[in-house]
Protein backbone atom coordinates (compact mmCIF):
# COMPACT_ATOMS: atom_id res chain seq x y z
CA UNK A 1 0.00 0.00 0.00
CA UNK A 2 1.24 3.48 -0.87
CA UNK A 3 2.12 5.96 1.85
CA UNK A 4 0.81 9.49 1.28
CA UNK A 5 2.03 12.43 3.35
CA UNK A 6 1.49 16.17 3.13
CA UNK A 7 4.00 18.08 5.21
CA UNK A 8 4.34 21.86 4.98
CA UNK A 9 2.20 21.81 1.83
CA UNK A 10 4.45 19.27 0.08
CA UNK A 11 2.91 16.03 -1.19
CA UNK A 12 5.03 12.92 -0.81
CA UNK A 13 4.06 9.54 -2.16
CA UNK A 14 6.24 6.79 -0.73
CA UNK A 15 8.74 9.48 0.24
CA UNK A 16 8.97 10.96 -3.27
CA UNK A 17 7.80 14.56 -3.84
CA UNK A 18 4.89 14.94 -6.27
CA UNK A 19 3.39 18.02 -7.86
CA UNK A 20 -0.36 18.09 -8.43
CA UNK A 21 -1.40 19.53 -11.76
CA UNK A 22 -5.16 19.62 -12.18
CA UNK A 23 -7.61 20.51 -14.92
CA UNK A 24 -11.38 20.74 -14.94
CA UNK A 25 -13.27 18.73 -17.55
CA UNK A 26 -16.99 19.51 -17.84
CA UNK A 27 -17.88 16.11 -19.32
CA UNK A 28 -21.52 17.03 -19.85
CA UNK A 29 -20.53 19.64 -22.44
CA UNK A 30 -18.90 16.98 -24.61
CA UNK A 31 -20.13 13.83 -26.28
CA UNK A 32 -19.54 10.60 -24.31
CA UNK A 33 -17.59 9.12 -27.22
CA UNK A 34 -15.01 11.91 -26.74
CA UNK A 35 -14.49 11.45 -22.99
CA UNK A 36 -11.66 8.89 -23.17
CA UNK A 37 -9.75 10.91 -25.77
CA UNK A 38 -10.12 14.15 -23.80
CA UNK A 39 -8.94 12.53 -20.57
CA UNK A 40 -5.95 10.99 -22.36
CA UNK A 41 -5.08 14.41 -23.81
CA UNK A 42 -5.20 16.01 -20.36
CA UNK A 43 -2.91 13.25 -19.10
CA UNK A 44 -0.59 13.86 -22.05
CA UNK A 45 -0.38 17.53 -21.04
CA UNK A 46 0.93 16.44 -17.65
CA UNK A 47 -2.23 16.72 -15.58
CA UNK A 48 -2.50 14.06 -12.91
CA UNK A 49 -5.81 15.20 -11.37
CA UNK A 50 -9.04 15.89 -13.25
CA UNK A 51 -11.94 17.60 -11.54
CA UNK A 52 -15.54 17.99 -12.59
CA UNK A 53 -18.81 19.01 -11.09
CA UNK A 54 -22.14 17.31 -11.52
CA UNK A 55 -24.79 19.48 -13.17
CA UNK A 56 -27.80 18.27 -11.24
CA UNK A 57 -30.17 19.96 -13.71
CA UNK A 58 -29.13 17.26 -16.20
CA UNK A 59 -29.66 14.39 -13.76
CA UNK A 60 -32.53 15.40 -11.49
CA UNK A 61 -35.74 14.97 -13.43
CA UNK A 62 -39.43 15.24 -12.57
CA UNK A 63 -41.80 12.50 -13.74
CA UNK A 64 -45.46 12.84 -12.76
CA UNK A 65 -44.51 15.26 -9.99
CA UNK A 66 -41.88 12.84 -8.63
CA UNK A 67 -38.28 14.09 -8.46
CA UNK A 68 -35.84 11.38 -9.54
CA UNK A 69 -32.18 11.06 -10.42
CA UNK A 70 -31.33 9.79 -13.90
CA UNK A 71 -27.75 8.99 -14.85
CA UNK A 72 -28.58 7.12 -18.06
CA UNK A 73 -28.59 10.18 -20.32
CA UNK A 74 -31.97 9.18 -21.73
CA UNK A 75 -33.83 12.23 -20.38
Amino acid sequence: MSQVQIVDGILRLNGEIHFISSADYPYFRDRPENWEDRLERLKGLGHNVVTCYIPWRHHEIVINGDRRFDFTGDH
